[in-house]
């Protein structure tokens, strides 16, 4: 994400559509587009920090629309 590694280590399928490999911001918790559902981002280690929630990641982030993966 952004040049940086994510590291998922728990995750869920939710009943939701968004574009495939797409990063959204619903409702505090992370979600993840993926070709025919989505997933929620229980826990992540982002590319040299700690492990955190999905609902840490996204406070300080746009990711209110949803944002493609790079």
């Amino acid at each position: 994400f952004k040049g940086k590694r994510l590291i998922i280590t728990k995750a869920s399928p939710v009943k939701m559509q968004i574009s495939s490999d797409h990063l959204i911001d619903y409702e505090g918790s992370l979600l993840l587009g993926t070709s025919d559902m989505a997933i929620k981002i229980e826990r992540l280690i982002p590319e040299g920090k700690r492990e955190m929630s999905g609902g840490e990641f996204v406070r300080g982030r746009e990711l209110k629309e949803a944002t493609p993966i790079e």
